[in-house]
């Protein structure tokens, strides 16, 4: 017996793809990816596929190289909703979610619409480990 849902490798059902290219293509208007380096079909092939003034944002954690957003966020996808929230001032109390978080915001030499945000405060807990190389 097999659950309803898709396996890793498996095509999604044809009212995925009929879907998209029947209703949504036409009535996008906007296009945010977070968290998927896009390297797996179908879903990869699903921002190229969209028409080319659809402006598409990447929120990952490394840039994407095989495909080219509009604007691309990289960093901890937690962090980088987080700033995104309170610079549009939505609450988003959330035990996860410090209350005196600081996050600073980078554009990154070379690329004027990509940005890294970093955490600043309070220290991410891996900030805390030390490298091995300076032991």
């Amino acid at each position: 017996m097999k659950p309803d849902i898709t396996f890793f490798g498996e095509n999604l059902p044809d009212v995925f793809s009929d879907r998209l290219s029947k209703h949504d293509r036409d009535q996008v208007d906007l296009v945010i990816t977070i968290g998927t380096s896009l390297k797996v079909a179908p879903v990869s092939e699903v921002v190229p596929y969209l028409p080319s003034n659809v402006p598409q944002i990447q929120i990952n954690r490394d840039p994407v190289g095989h495909l080219a957003f509009d604007i691309d966020l990289v960093g901890e996808c937690d962090v980088v909703v987080s700033k995104l929230c309170k610079e549009l001032d939505w609450d988003i109390s959330h035990e996860m979610v410090p209350k005196d978080q600081e996050i600073e915001i980078e554009t990154l030499p070379d690329y004027p619409h990509r940005h890294k945000f970093t955490q600043t405060h309070p220290r991410p807990a891996s900030a805390s480990i030390p490298n091995l190389s300076s032991i």
